[in-house]
């Protein structure tokens, strides 16, 4: 056999993992291009940008240092509550560590979030922790479907 023919015969299974690699790195660049407008939403007190990329489901799952919370809405009203206006969100930025691929239409991403703001007092603080999201695609966008943050 001929090394043209030999390159002929091969080359068609190895462009499905090419195909492969590429929508991996496409949609691991749309994650950290969602978490990059969660922050800037954040930033700019636009709760609604926060959650757009949250699934709007009661199946959605918070986990923080109470226990676990299910459902859109509950977590929505979780931050109204929990960080009031532009002061009482501050400045968030995320650090991704790792994000990775599960299955087809599953990432899961572990990182560092760090908060800056103003308390009611007047004085700054720095809150902090890690956390670990779980993504889904539903119709071709990458959604939050469980989020374990500390």
């Amino acid at each position: 056999m001929t090394f043209h023919l030999i390159i002929a015969l091969l080359l068609p299974m190895f462009l499905p993992i090419g195909a492969a690699i590429a929508q991996s790195d496409k949609d691991d660049a749309a994650i950290r291009a969602a978490l990059q407008a969660q922050a800037v939403a954040w930033n700019n007190a636009d709760l609604d940008g926060f959650m757009s990329y949250y699934l709007r489901s009661e199946k959605l799952k918070f986990v923080g240092k109470n226990g676990v919370q299910y459902g859109w809405q509950p977590l929505y009203e979780r931050y109204q509550k929990n960080y009031p206006g532009k002061e009482g969100m501050g400045k968030l930025q995320f650090d991704i560590i790792e994000n990775e691929r599960l299955a087809s239409d599953i990432f899961q991403t572990i990182g560092k979030w760090e908060l800056k703001r103003t308390t009611k007092d007047g004085s700054e603080e720095t809150l902090g922790g890690y956390f670990t999201l779980t993504w889904h695609k539903v119709n071709g966008k990458w959604l939050i479907i469980a989020d374990h943050t500390n």
